[in-house]
């Protein structure tokens, strides 16, 4: 129903959907600082950035700042959120830091690194005693992704700064299973053995028959009592709902 209220409650709704519609872009932030060690020495050639790749054993930096001979390091970044950590390594990759740098007041960040843990295991499937075929596994700071690492052999080895950090392994056919570790310098491989992944419902089903189906609404047909079986050798249109 219309009332004289009308104009003014669009007016506020259409501010707060353009107000949602700014706060969901990226923004190009510029940054800069210095990546130094332990001493306060600068670190050359150091890489700094915010997301890192370590599939299958590699090291790999996303769009990465490389630090010059007095450890300073400049560029941007493209920023969702209010703060984002930057992750960064030496040359060799036997020293690691992170920092966080805000949106609205990047400053001058210094990175102190310290030596990087190695953090690996292994993923199976106790229920169906077996492995997933394929692994991904998002290493988090501050509830942020700052690593991945994927792999066809049901294994990841990642490696990060001392401190504390939140994980998540899965395989598209597998549950989810997150996990938090807290590594530190002193111990230089953390092993966290053998992470048993749910069976899923791809993966308990898989090369057998579909088990019946409940069907929530449906055009044309008797919805409470439609079978997949039904429509043998007919065009049949299915439409999946999900988000993320």
């Amino acid at each position: 129903m219309l009332t004289e209220r009308t104009p003014i409650l669009a007016a506020a709704a259409l501010g707060l959907a353009l107000h949602a519609g700014v706060a969901a872009q990226a923004v190009a932030v510029p940054v800069k600082g210095r990546v130094v060690d332990g001493a306060g020495k600068p670190l050359a050639k150091a890489q700094v950035a915010k997301f890192w790749i370590f599939d299958d054993g590699g090291r790999k930096a996303v769009d990465p700042m490389v630090a010059d001979a007095d450890g300073r390091f400049e560029g941007e970044v493209e920023m969702w959120q209010e703060k984002l950590p930057l992750m960064a390594f030496s040359e060799d990759g036997e020293l690691a830091g992170i920092a966080t740098v805000s949106r609205d007041e990047p400053g001058d960040t210094t990175i102190s690194c310290g030596p990087s843990i190695r953090v690996r295991g292994t993923v199976t499937c106790e229920e169906l005693g077996t492995k997933p075929a394929w692994i991904n596994s998002y290493w988090m700071r501050d509830k942020l992704r700052v690593a991945r690492c994927a792999s066809k052999k049901a294994e990841f080895e990642v490696w990060l700064p001392k401190g504390v950090w939140r994980w998540e392994v899965y395989d598209s056919e597998f549950q989810e299973r997150p996990g938090a570790i807290t590594p530190w310098e002193k111990k230089p491989v953390v092993d966290l053995g053998a992470i048993d992944l749910p069976a899923g419902f791809v993966s308990r089903h898989k090369g057998k028959p579909l088990p019946t189906w409940n069907v929530t609404d449906a055009r044309g047909v008797d919805a409470e009592h439609a079978q997949i079986g039904d429509f043998k050798g007919k065009w049949l249109l299915i439409e999946l709902w999900g988000y993320w």
